[in-house]
């Protein structure tokens, strides 16, 4: 489940970046890739939902540009 899940959503970010395809709605939170690319996130208190949700975004985009690097960098055949 876990492995189709994440190739849903590398296709789904792939085909928005490459293709301009529209995010179905429960990738939405992709297109916020750009907001998120300069947050650190630090301190004594709880985080809010909102702040663990743009965590787990922050990740997955790091994610997404390794996977996208090793796929430019792969050699024919």
């Amino acid at each position: 489940m876990y492995l189709q899940s994440a190739r849903y959503v590398l296709k789904s970010y792939m085909g928005y970046m490459l293709k301009g395809k529209p995010l179905s709605d429960s990738v939405q939170y992709l297109a916020k890739f750009g907001e998120v690319a300069d947050l650190q996130f630090f301190g004594e208190k709880p985080w809010t939902a909102s702040e663990l949700r743009n965590l787990l975004l922050k990740s997955l985009q790091y994610i997404i540009t390794v996977i996208s690097n090793r796929l430019t960098n792969k050699q024919p055949g």
